[in-house]
C-alpha cells in the first residue's frame, strides 16, 4: 500500500470482527502499521448493509487506501466492494 500511495499514512481496514481470522489478521495489520508509522482506521461490518455503510465511511475519512480482511460475508460482497472502491477512487488490497 505504501508503494502505491507514498506519503499517505491513513489506511482503512474493513473486517467482520466476528470472524476469528479477521481479528487475528487485524492484530497483524496493527503490528505492521506501527512499523510503517501508518494509522489504521478500523471499519467493522457484520452485515451486508454495514459493509456498504463502512465503505462510505472510508470514502469520507482521511483514508488513502483500503485493506480488506476477508471472511465469508465480505467475500460474498467482493464485486460490490470493488465497485464502490473504484467509485470512491480508493485503492484497495484484497486477499484474492
Amino acid at each position: 500500500m505504501q508503494e502505491i500511495i507514498p506519503g499517505k499514512r491513513d489506511i482503512a481496514v474493513l473486517l467482520n470482527p466476528d470472524t476469528p481470522f479477521s481479528r487475528l489478521a487485524l492484530e497483524e495489520a496493527k503490528a505492521a502499521a506501527q512499523y510503517g508509522q501508518i494509522h489504521l482506521i478500523v471499519l467493522e461490518a457484520r452485515t451486508a448493509e454495514e459493509v456498504t455503510e463502512r465503505l462510505h465511511d472510508a470514502a469520507k475519512s482521511a483514508a488513502a487506501g483500503l485493506l480488506i480482511l476477508e471472511d465469508p460475508l465480505i467475500y460474498s460482497m467482493r464485486r460490490k466492494i470493488a465497485d464502490l472502491s473504484a467509485q470512491f477512487r480508493l485503492p484497495a488490497m484484497y486477499v484474492y
